[in-house]
């Protein structure tokens, strides 16, 4: 068992920074609050890296976020409950400790 959230983390996110896992020049990683908050500009930086292609029928401008829960799951927010739980300060450190 790990000690703390951090100690968990740190080895979640080992993998994803292994080049021999995930190769550099094959990997993006994209912070969800990121996605959350700056949508079309996670979308403009990906496209300029080349890591994304739009599909022609359908320009970049006029993606949109899913605004349903992931994957279903009732215990998640949707986007727009997200949107409005972690724009208050007061919710973006809850329940962390150090």
């Amino acid at each position: 068992l790990y000690e703390n959230a951090m100690d968990l983390w740190n080895d979640t996110m080992q993998s994803y920074l292994d080049d021999n896992v995930y190769p550099a020049h094959q990997t993006v990683i994209v912070r969800c609050e990121d996605f959350l908050f700056s949508f079309h500009g996670v979308l403009r930086a990906l496209q300029k890296l080349g890591a994304l292609t739009p599909k022609r029928s359908q320009p970049l401008e006029e993606a949109e976020p899913l605004m349903e829960r992931a994957k279903g799951h009732k215990e998640c927010r949707d986007r727009d409950e997200a949107l409005q739980f972690y724009s208050n300060p007061k919710h973006q450190k809850a329940a962390f400790s150090s």
